[in-house]
This record gives C-alpha cells, sequence and structure tokens, in this order.
C-alpha cells in the first residue's frame, strides 16, 4: 500500500487519492513511522519486520490498498487546490505549539470499520506513546545517519523524556573533531534535536546515570560545548522557538563531548574508580562468582 500511495502523489495539479488507516497490524504502524526511502514499498518493509506478507485489501471508493487488519479505513482524497484551519492538536513535544494552522484539505469519500471498532489514540504530553515511537525510530536514523558520514558511532539513544530535542551518541574515538563531526551530520538537513551528547563506546547510552555522570565530569563548560545556528532547517513544533523563529524555520543545535580527547596522554587520562571500570575482568569474574558467598 506505501508504494501505491507514493506513485499517487505525483502529479499535485488534482485531487490524489488518500486512506487512512486506524488500527492496523503492530509492524505495519512501525513501518509508517520508521524513516524510509520514498519510493520504497512500506508493505514490504512491514512484512519483513512482521516474518509474513502483510494482508491488504483494496478501498473501496479509490484503487489504494491497506492492511486488511486495520480497526477502521478513512478514504477520501487530498485537494491541493484547497486549504483549510486544522483543529488545535498536541504534538509529540507535549504541547500545542505554532505550527498549528492551515493544511491541505482533505475529502472523506468512505469510512469502513470492523464491526465494533477501535479507535486506536495518541496520548499526547510527557513520555506520551508518539514520543516513545518517535524516540525508538529516531535512534535508528540517526545511528544510519552518522554511518553515513564516517562517524565511528557504537551506539545511540534518543531518551523519550527528551521528546526527539536529545540525543546520546557513543563513538569509538572521541574529541573536538569528532563532536564537530557529529553536530554537522545532524544538522545538515531538516533538524529535530537542540542537544546532542557524544561519550565514549565504554558508556552505556541507555543507562542515564552513566550518561548524566560522563557529562558532569567529562564536558569541559567552555570547550567541550560546541554550537551551530542554520535557517530553513529547524523544526517548527520545537516548544522554546519565537514565532520570528518558527516563521525563518531559523535554530540552534549544540553539541556537548563528554568524552577524552584521543591525544590526552594515557598516564594523564583520569582512571575510573568504579567496580566496572578499575579492576582486571580476572579478578571481577572471580569476586562476582562468589558474590553470594560474600553474604550479598
Amino acid at each position: 500500500f506505501g508504494k501505491v500511495l507514493q506513485e499517487s502523489y505525483v502529479p499535485l495539479n488534482r485531487p490524489m487519492p488518500v486512506a487512512i488507516a486506524v488500527g492496523a497490524d503492530l509492524s505495519s504502524h512501525l513501518a509508517a513511522t520508521s524513516t524510509y526511502q520514498l519510493g520504497r514499498d512500506e508493505a514490504a518493509l512491514a512484512g519483513g519486520l512482521a516474518g509474513r506478507p502483510v494482508e491488504v485489501i483494496r478501498c473501496q471508493t479509490n484503487d489504494l490498498f491497506v492492511p486488511a487488519t486495520a480497526e477502521l479505513v478513512i478514504e477520501g482524497e487530498a485537494l491541493p487546490d484547497r486549504i483549510a484551519q486544522e483543529g488545535p492538536y498536541g504534538e509529540y513535544p507535549g504541547y500545542r505549539s505554532g505550527e498549528m494552522g492551515r493544511g491541505v484539505l482533505f475529502r472523506a469519500t468512505a469510512i469502513t470499520h470492523r464491526k465494533d471498532p477501535i479507535l486506536t489514540m495518541d496520548c499526547t504530553g510527557l513520555k506520551d506513546c508518539s514520543s516513545i515511537v518517535t524516540a525508538l525510530g529516531g535512534g535508528i536514523a540517526i545511528r544510519r545517519t552518522l554511518e553515513r558520514h564516517g562517524v565511528p558511532v557504537t551506539a545511540v539513544y534518543v531518551p523519550p523524556e527528551g521528546a526527539t530535542h536529545i540525543a546520546v551518541v557513543a563513538v569509538k574515538k572521541g574529541g573536538p573533531a569528532v563532536a564537530k563531526e557529529v553536530l554537522n551530520a545532524l544538522t545538515a538537513r531538516r533538524v529535530y534535536l537542540s542537544k546532542i551528547i557524544v561519550v565514549d563506546e565504554d558508556i552505556d547510552v541507555f543507562n542515564m546515570s552513566q550518561v548524566f555522570h560522563a557529562l558532569a565530569t567529562k564536558c569541559h563548560p567552555g570547550r567541550g560545548i560546541q554550537l551551530t545556528t542554520y535557517e530553513g532547517r529547524a523544526q517548527t513544533l520545537t516548544p522554546y522557538y519565537s514565532k520570528e523563529e518558527r516563521a525563518r524555520r531559523a535554530g540552534a543545535t549544540a553539541v556537548f563531548d563528554a568524552t577524552w580527547p584521543p591525544e590526552l596522554p594515557k598516564d594523564e587520562t583520569p582512571v575510573s574508580t568504579t567496580f566496572e571500570g578499575t579492576y582486571p575482568k580476572e579478578l571481577k569474574d572471580r569476586v562476582l562468582a562468589n558474590w553470594k558467598a560474600y553474604g550479598f
């Protein structure tokens, strides 16, 4: 269904058939929210995620296909020469912010549904379902972007609490140059992130206790923070942007370098005093193997 919909997108000088599937199978939802290449078949991605083909069915009033398991399908057409005022709706940052306004008008032609359909919904707010899904997909997309730019990335985490405005990136080799590469790669196109924390690969990016400790102890407040500004690429749903910044899509992103510079001599590099970082593996394994015998 993704391929059919994308092929129907051109040209825009006539009504475009649209089908909105509500409450489809999980793999279809994941495929629809992923960063996927235009022109590729999202149904194939959904089938790959599920490990089986996605069952589809043709719409009643147009030739588009939708997941057969959907709870409800709204068929219609987008009118490229008509606009209408959107209703108020909160977005993934957890606020109603300045981008709500006029959009392309959609005219419904049919609504089909299962018996007693379940209407799925998005509970907008702090750590809501949309920000969690966006965070999961965002981490994958960020890693792919960094890998394409040759950044020695080992892991990426987008905390749901940050509503996609902050990410943690672990790298094999740190330092100001690598932090700058990360910043440039993630601000080259439309920018969602405004804060990026770069850590060494021995930091678990999913353990925010380790991340904040690295930020507090490794990031120099003068030398360790780099900033870039841009216009035409900022995400206008970002709550703290002004009306003028939204109009210009002007924004800024900072990278916090919480890594040891590669040129730092080994004898000058601070040594971690944690159990994990201080002792040799053989000793740690022996202690853990006898942990219960110690009375713990």
